[in-house]
């Protein structure tokens, strides 16, 4: 007779490996999963909702970043992470989202509240696996810059965001192709190049 262990499916396998990391061993990968139940499948849908993982911003990259009608970017520090590298990424990627949340244990949380810009959000994950707001993110799509949201965008991308806002566009050499179309998308307001940035 089969016990429980050998009718368990895979989903089953990598649902205990999860919770068993969440007790004992809390990786970026534990927060990460936290972001996609609690947030993606918990506060909105998959249906209305899109995640982006390791995501270029200005130089740094986004642990994190979730899109559902607006732009929100998370970035995970562990209780095994240094804070180091916060006085450039949280800055970077105000210049480019909605929202921005540092994702922490409990016991950083106050710390990393201290450390960051106060437009940037806390969210410290919890013992049960839940995620606790500690300070909310100012949101402003004001801020956004659009020279910053073109160079996260993949060529096919910004060319069609170009010539949807200035029509087609004549055919030019692949050294001058870049230079052109950044000029005139840098001529969008923030919120349309965020809207953009949503879309896509």
């Amino acid at each position: 007779m089969r016990t429980a262990k050998h009718d368990a499916s895979v989903a089953d396998l990598f649902d205990a490996s999860l919770a068993e990391l969440g007790q004992e061993f809390r990786c970026e990968y534990v927060y990460k999963a936290a972001i996609a139940n609690r947030i993606v499948f918990g506060r909105h849908s998959p249906r209305t909702s899109s995640m982006s993982i390791e995501l270029g911003v200005a130089g740094s990259i986004i642990d994190v970043a979730v899109f559902n009608g607006t732009s929100t970017a998370y970035e995970v520090k562990t209780e095994y992470d240094s804070h180091r590298r916060l006085n450039t990424q949280t800055p970077a990627y105000l210049r480019a989202f909605d929202s921005v949340y540092v994702v922490t244990h409990p016991d950083l949380a106050r710390r990393y509240a201290s450390l960051v810009d106060e437009r940037v959000g806390i969210l410290c994950l919890t013992d049960k696996g839940s995620l606790r707001e500690v300070r909310k993110s100012v949101r402003d799509i004001s801020r956004i810059e659009t020279a910053v949201v073109f160079r996260m965008l993949r060529r096919q991308e910004y060319m069609d965001a170009v010539h949807k806002h200035f029509g087609p566009q004549p055919a030019m050499p692949n050294g001058r192709l870049h230079q052109h179309y950044e000029q005139l998308f840098c001529r969008l307001t923030s919120p349309q190049a965020h809207k953009v940035l949503v879309s896509t």
